[in-house]
């Protein structure tokens, strides 16, 4: 880009094109001038529209316009049926199938909670993700984390193919100022989910079928060290078992952090979301580099 940028102003230098150049001299350089302003926004749309992940530039094809916010709740709902995905955990035993919901971070990496994955640090059986762009697909899990306490609860799992939307993960400086901001919890929660039809085709064929993404808003509320182990927010955005692992995005798509446990007395629920710096920690205590927004949402 450098390169070419250098060539365009040496070639729109005045006294670098003689006076008593012919028209076809002139046409020629036109066209140059034309090809080198054509290549240089190419190189810069690529730049901008690639990211690193695992240490490997990845260039999304057909999908330049995951990269920009959206500018409405219509095209926010679309990005997160993207890239949001309903986890499906078969293990042996009692422990039977679980649920949650996850998203991509990669178009090959998906994140989601640990306990989503196995509450007694077993490995289960399968592991699959699914929703209506991609499908159902098997997945490995690359990393995993939960100790049965807050102070990590993650997963990272892996397709054998880029297929998946990333959503980026929030420029967050300061999570205290995030107070009010407005929120979307996006997953997949049991309660809501079960009396969809798409769902119980799901469970009782063998043919694919894909219950609705579910979507909720709300604002932040607060800001916490949850039990003094993790960052986390404090939402009003309405959440229940089944959205662990699923994003809490703001208003620019951008993910601010994972929905993760709630916590209820005397009447009223909390809901929790693990902040996208406490994300950021794990995925780079595990050599993986997601992307990032470029700045913070306004």
């Amino acid at each position: 880009v450098a390169l070419l940028s250098l060539l365009f102003l040496y070639i729109l230098i005045p006294g670098n094109i003689e006076k008593n150049q012919n028209t076809n001299e002139i046409r020629e350089l036109a066209t140059e001038k034309a090809r080198l302003e054509s290549e240089l926004s190419n190189l810069q749309n690529l730049e901008q529209n690639s990211y690193c992940s695992g240490g490997q530039l990845v260039v999304p094809t057909g999908q330049e316009n995951s990269f920009l916010p959206p500018n409405n709740e219509a095209t926010l709902a679309q990005n997160l049926e993207k890239s949001v995905v309903l986890v499906l955990v078969f293990s042996s035993g009692d422990e039977g199938m679980g649920l949650g919901s996850g998203f991509f971070i990669s178009p090959s990496q998906v994140v989601t909670n640990g306990h989503v994955i196995s509450e007694k640090k077993v490995r289960p059986e399968a592991v699959f993700v699914l929703n209506k762009h991609i499908g159902i697909q098997e997945v490995r899990i690359d990393t995993f984390d939960f100790d049965n306490d807050f102070a990590g609860d993650f997963a990272v799992l892996s397709l054998a193919e880029n297929i998946g939307q990333a959503l980026p993960l929030a420029n967050i400086n300061d999570p205290s100022q995030s107070k009010l901001s407005s929120v979307f919890a996006a997953g997949f929660p049991g309660n809501v989910i079960e009396s969809d039809a798409e769902f119980r085709k799901l469970m009782e064929t063998e043919e694919f079928s894909m219950p609705d993404l579910v979507i909720t808003d709300g604002t932040i509320s607060s800001h916490q060290n949850v039990f003094g182990e993790a960052s986390a927010f404090v939402h009003t955005a309405l959440i229940s078992q089944g959205n662990s692992g699923g994003p809490l995005v703001n208003t620019c798509g951008q993910v601010m952090g994972v929905n993760t446990f709630t916590l209820s007395d005397d009447g009223s629920v909390r809901n929790f979301s693990l902040t996208a710096l406490e994300l950021m920690k794990h995925l780079r205590k595990n050599g993986l580099s997601p992307r990032l927004a470029p700045k913070e949402c306004n």
